[in-house]
């Protein structure tokens, strides 16, 4: 049925508002006709009531005039009573019928009433009376000695009823539309958080996961509201586990498959590379070739580099598993420093240290911390082509330490900070794109957290571990 109407297609404002509509209306209109008919009946009543009042005060009046038969009294009673505005006509019969006098403006109309009363005798001597004997016929008390004819028009009394017809529907009319809009306005305020919520959700079935439904005043759609938020953070956060479990599991696919392949090089290209590495070495001892040699430091070159690869392969594909013991992070960074500066002489790099003079513990792998140390270190010496300073910052961070390591190089693409730590991803032409990936790996096995960014003269790697006894 509310198909065939269309009402399928109203909203829950309007749904509301409709049948408010029809039970206002009914119920102003249905309270205006039957005061309406209560007050035309009141009205009617006192209407006649005055006509029977005029019809007796008249009588009381004429008994004097029927009685000495003075018919120009009685004329004169007759008009004058004429002279309300709802009488048609007056008559005064005698006791014979005979009319004594008549006064009338008009035919009577169709909607007249005639009002009949009798003409009683209350006087029963000259004394009473105050006229001569001969004058007067007395007669018996309460006899009947004449009637008083009234005919009334109710064309006054149907034009106050129309009018107060006109004024109560218009009273109706204002009832109800002033319900009307305050219903209008009190719906809207009910349904507008509805409405905001329902915006809320198409908004968020368009990938805006971070949108939140405003809370309403109302206590039921604040409910509401309150409630569809909880369940967005909780989809949000479960999106969230799911991807990041989806990324782990993917890593570890693909550190699977890099093993794997790590195993296969291992096999077939390291030991090829040992025999190729030992003849060059049996063929610069025999032939008297030094490295100085162009081609032979082409063949050395690609041979150390070839090395190189196979073992950060190797490397990455084994997971880090921290044999954690309480470090002095202080010593530890100046041991670090003095041993980079050991292995890498070469081109014109100065590192600097800034230390607290108070000792920093935490619970780490001494080994794959410095390798992790090494490797950012090493970064930062590619990054600033062999020449330049760099800068190795301590300090508490609250419950944890945080090491700064900063370069002189060309700084980090603002779009690529979050990406320099996937495996593979790099910018040179001859990286692997497993040294930073190893560094993230170390750092969350020691549950910390590294960051890259810039700082005014190139980049900037931030370590933050945490302190012994906050693990």
């Amino acid at each position: 049925m509310s198909r065939r109407l269309g009402l399928h297609k109203l909203g829950f404002h309007f749904r509301l508002l409709i049948p408010a509509l029809i039970l206002i209306s009914m119920a102003v209109f249905l309270v205006a006709y039957f005061a309406n008919s209560m007050v035309q009946g009141f009205v009617q009543k006192r209407f006649q009531d005055r006509i029977h009042f005029l019809a007796s005060y008249l009588a009381r009046n004429a008994e004097l005039g029927i009685l000495i038969n003075n018919r120009q009294m009685l004329q004169e009673m007759a008009e004058n009573l004429l002279q309300e505005a709802d009488v048609a006509s007056v008559r005064i019969l005698g006791p014979d019928g005979v009319e004594l006098a008549v006064a009338g403006k008009a035919p009577p109309a169709e909607d007249s009433i005639k009002i009949q009363t009798s003409v009683t005798a209350q006087r029963l001597s000259d004394q009473d009376l105050g006229f001569p004997e001969d004058e007067i016929a007395l007669t018996q008390k309460n006899k009947v000695i004449g009637q008083v004819v009234i005919v009334s028009t109710m064309h006054g009394l149907q034009k106050l009823q129309h009018k107060m017809q006109g004024r109560f529907l218009f009273i109706a009319l204002g009832v109800a539309c002033t319900a009307m809009i305050f219903f209008y306005v009190l719906s809207r305020s009910l349904v507008a958080p509805i409405s905001r919520l329902a915006n809320t959700a198409q908004d968020v079935a368009k990938g805006d996961h971070d949108i939140r439904a405003v809370p309403d005043t109302v206590p039921e759609t604040r409910k509401l509201a309150l409630a569809f938020n909880s369940m967005l953070d909780s989809l949000q956060w479960s999106s969230k586990a799911l991807e990041e479990a989806y990324q782990d599991m993917m890593q570890q696919q693909t550190l699977a498959e890099l093993g794997r392949f790590s195993m296969t090089i291992a096999h077939e290209v390291k030991n090829p590379l040992g025999i190729i590495k030992s003849s060059l070495d049996m063929l610069k001892k025999e032939q008297g070739l030094t490295s100085q040699d162009m081609l032979v430091g082409y063949i050395e070159d690609e041979i150390q580099r070839l090395n190189r690869l196979i073992e950060d392969f190797l490397l990455f594909s084994k997971p880090a598993k921290a044999a954690l013991v309480p470090i002095e992070m202080k010593g530890f960074l100046l041991h670090t420093v003095r041993r980079f500066e050991m292995q890498f002489r070469t081109g014109d790099i100065h590192i600097e240290t800034c230390l607290p003079s108070y000792e920093l513990w935490i619970h780490g792998d001494q080994d794959l911390l410095t390798r992790a140390i090494h490797n950012l270190l090493k970064n930062g010496i590619e990054a600033t082509n062999l020449q330049g300073v760099l800068d190795i910052f301590a300090e508490v961070s609250g419950k944890h330490i945080l090491v700064r390591i900063r370069d002189e190089g060309a700084g980090i693409d603002p779009g690529l900070q979050e990406q320099i730590f996937e495996p593979f991803f790099t910018t040179r032409s001859q990286g692997t794109g497993l040294g930073l990936a190893y560094v993230a790996q170390v750092i969350a096995v020691h549950k910390g957290r590294i960051e890259a960014g810039n700082w005014d003269k190139g980049a900037e790697f931030r370590i933050t571990l945490p302190l012994l006894g906050n693990e």
